[in-house]
């Protein structure tokens, strides 16, 4: 087993899955976030596949990823700009806006209260994944929350601005 520290926990790597343990105490990582996280991702396939809770709060089991890097090092790296393609770019804008839209819409079908909804809070370029297969997959998966107010919303806003500028410096140089 190969492990990689991160800077929320540790991940482990086995054969065919990835274990992800996390150091956070404040995580809320249990079957009812499995149950609503596995019926987002199983309309998105933008996510990463979750397939159990192995610790509650602090460990699950995941889909293995053959990842490349992620799109913050293809925009910000210039030995990466062959990367990034007119496909790359669409896809990247469907992750985010699909992956935004879904979780409003879901929030809205489970019946969460008014103001309240199931959101990834950590919505930035780095937990962006491109797969060998050319593939894009939103990392991170835990960073889905139940979240009052949509507080972390303006994460999705930056992303937005980081992408925008970083294809600006791309297409200019």
């Amino acid at each position: 087993m190969k492990t990689k520290k991160t800077p929320t926990g540790v991940i482990e790597y086995y054969d065919n899955f990835v274990i992800k343990r996390l150091d956070g105490s404040d995580q809320c990582i249990n079957l009812d976030w499995l149950k609503h996280y596995q019926e987002i991702a199983n309309r998105n396939n933008f996510l990463v596949k979750v397939h159990r809770v192995v610790e509650e709060n602090t460990a699950y089991e995941m889909e293995k990823l053959d990842v490349v890097t992620d799109v913050a090092q293809i925009i910000n790296q210039p030995g990466l700009k062959h990367l990034l393609t007119r496909r790359l770019i669409r896809e990247l804008y469907e992750l985010v806006n699909t992956t935004w839209v879904d979780s409003i819409k879901y929030s809205d079908e489970i019946g969460l209260e008014d103001g309240s909804y199931f959101l990834h809070g950590d919505m930035a370029l780095k937990n962006i994944l491109l797969l060998t297969d050319g593939s894009l997959k939103l990392g991170d998966p835990e960073s889905f929350h139940y979240m009052n107010r949509m507080k972390f919303a303006e994460g999705y806003a930056i992303m937005h601005t980081h992408l925008m500028f970083g294809l600006q410096r791309f297409f200019r140089e």
